[in-house]
């Protein structure tokens, strides 16, 4: 299989399990468990046989949104306490 060097500064959009992990800066074994969990969208199953498994970067951005309370289900920012208030 040959892959492309992408020009500097071209970001993918969509990532393999090992780059989804990296991008949101854990293991890719607590990426696995986080995808099982909900916390993060499924794979997109590509390719002719389906078998390359890739992940939307900005539909992790969104999720990412989600989780940190800058966005709630429904598109508004969230309002009153949130995760970050502990850190």
């Amino acid at each position: 299989m040959s892959h492309t060097t992408l020009p500097s500064g071209l970001v993918p959009r969509f990532l393999s399990r090992d780059e989804a992990a990296a991008y949101l800066g854990v293991s890719a074994g607590t990426f696995d468990q986080e995808v099982s969990r909900g916390l993060w969208p499924r794979p997109l199953r590509r390719g002719s046989k389906g078998w390359r498994l890739t992940w939307d970067r900005l539909a992790l951005d969104a999720a990412a949104d989600l989780a940190s309370g800058l966005r709630s289900v429904h598109g508004k920012p969230q309002t009153g306490r949130n995760t970050w208030d502990d850190v």
